[in-house]
C-alpha cells in the first residue's frame, strides 16, 4: 500500500507565512514552502538563514523547539543540520525563526511522515505528481488551478516546473500555499532569481531511500567545465550514491549540459531515470538532444504542459503512471 502523506490543516492566522512583503524570501531561507523537507519523527533537516536565531516548529495544536548548531558558509550564510524531536504527530509544520526582536517564519516548510509500512527502506513505495506550468502568457488561470491539479494527483509530493518572468513568482509561491501535497520548485530562471523566491537553482532532496537532483540545466545554463556549478553536480551526485534510485529533474526538454556534467550523470554513476519539464510549451515525449550520442541515455520521462504527471516508485522501478488532466 502507498504511503499518504497525512497533512495538518494549518491556521492561517496562527502561522501565516512571513517571506518579505513582496513575497520573496527574508531571513529564513531553507526549507521553505517549495523546497521543504519531508521527514520521519526524529529525522534530520538542514536549515539556512542569513544569520543565526532561535528555531520552533509551529503545528496545529502545538510548538515544537529545536535545538540547531549553527555553522557560518562561504555564501555568508550560516547553516545547521536539525533534528526533530520524536513523537511530533504526521503533518505540516511552519518553520520559525527568531533573532532579537526580528522573526521570520516559513509556512508549509516541514512535513512530518507517518513510518514506513516496511521496516526495509529498500521496499518502500511511493508516488509522486509533476506538474509543469508555463506562465509567460500571463493567464492567471495556469497558476490558479495548479494546486487543484496536484492535489487532485492524491501523491506524496510534486515537483513543479515553473517557466515565466519573474514578476510571475509571487502569484506562483500563493498559489501552491493552497495545497495539501508538499510542492519542490524547478524554476527555468537565473541563480539569482531562484534564490530569491526558492532556494539554489541546482540542488538534490530525499524521499524515503531514493534521491532527486534537479541541475540547473535550462535557460539559466550550466557554465563551463570547472565552474561551481559542475562542482555542486558531482557532489550532489557522489552523496547520493547509497540510494536505493538517484532520479535528475530537468527544467526544460533542451537540457544543454557540459560534456563534464553529462560524464557525472550519464556515464560514471549514471541516473537511473529522467524526467524533464515542457518549458518550451509544446507536449514533448523525445529524449533531449543532448543525451543522445556516445552514450546511452536512461529511462526519460516528458511533463504535458498544464497537465499533472504521476510516477510510482518502488523497489523494482520508478515507472509513468498515467497524465493528469488540464
Amino acid at each position: 500500500m502507498t504511503l499518504r502523506l497525512a497533512v495538518i490543516v494549518i491556521i492561517a492566522g496562527a502561522v501565516a507565512g512571513a517571506r518579505t512583503p513582496s513575497g520573496s524570501l527574508g531571513a529564513l531561507l531553507l526549507p521553505n514552502s517549495t523546497r521543504p523537507a519531508v521527514i520521519a519523527a526524529s529525522g534530520e533537516f538542514t536549515v539556512e538563514a542569513q544569520q543565526r536565531g532561535d528555531l520552533r516548529l509551529i503545528g496545529e495544536a502545538a510548538e515544537f523547539p529545536l535545538s540547531p548548531e549553527w555553522k557560518d558558509t562561504p555564501g555568508g550564510h550560516t547553516r545547521a543540520e536539525v533534528v526533530a524531536p520524536g513523537g511530533m504527530p504526521a503533518g505540516a509544520y511552519a518553520l520559525e525563526w527568531t533573532s532579537g526582536d526580528e522573526a521570520d517564519r516559513n509556512i508549509r516548510a516541514v512535513y512530518v511522515i507517518a513510518p514506513p509500512e516496511t521496516q526495509n527502506p529498500f521496499s518502500q513505495q511511493y508516488a509522486f505528481a509533476c506538474v509543469s506550468v508555463d506562465a509567460t502568457s500571463g493567464e492567471s488561470t495556469v497558476i490558479a488551478d495548479v494546486a487543484q491539479r496536484i492535489d487532485d494527483a492524491q501523491a506524496q509530493f510534486a515537483v513543479v516546473f515553473v517557466r515565466g518572468p519573474e514578476d510571475r513568482f509571487p502569484g506562483i509561491v500563493a498559489a501552491l500555499d493552497a495545497c495539501a501535497t508538499p510542492t519542490v520548485v524547478i524554476a527555468d530562471a537565473p541563480e539569482s532569481a531562484c534564490r530569491r523566491w526558492f532556494g539554489p537553482a541546482t540542488f538534490s532532496f530525499s524521499y524515503g531511500p531514493d534521491t532527486f537532483i534537479a541541475p540547473a540545466s535550462g535557460r539559466a545554463g550550466i557554465g563551463d567545465e570547472i565552474g561551481s556549478v559542475t562542482g555542486t553536480i558531482a557532489k550532489l551526485r557522489h552523496d547520493a550514491k547509497t540510494s536505493r534510485w538517484t532520479v535528475g529533474l530537468f527544467s526544460e526538454a533542451g537540457a544543454r549540459l557540459s560534456m563534464r556534467n553529462e560524464i557525472t550523470l550519464f556515464v560514471d554513476d549514471t541516473l537511473h531515470a529522467c524526467i524533464y519539464g515542457s518549458a518550451d510549451g509544446k507536449d514533448r515525449t523525445d529524449a533531449p538532444k543532448a543525451w543522445a550520442g556516445w552514450f546511452e541515455p536512461p529511462l526519460h520521462f516528458a511533463v504535458i504542459k498544464d497537465r499533472a504527471t504521476l510516477f510510482a516508485v518502488n523497489r523494482k522501478e520508478v515507472a509513468l503512471v498515467k497524465q493528469g488532466q488540464r
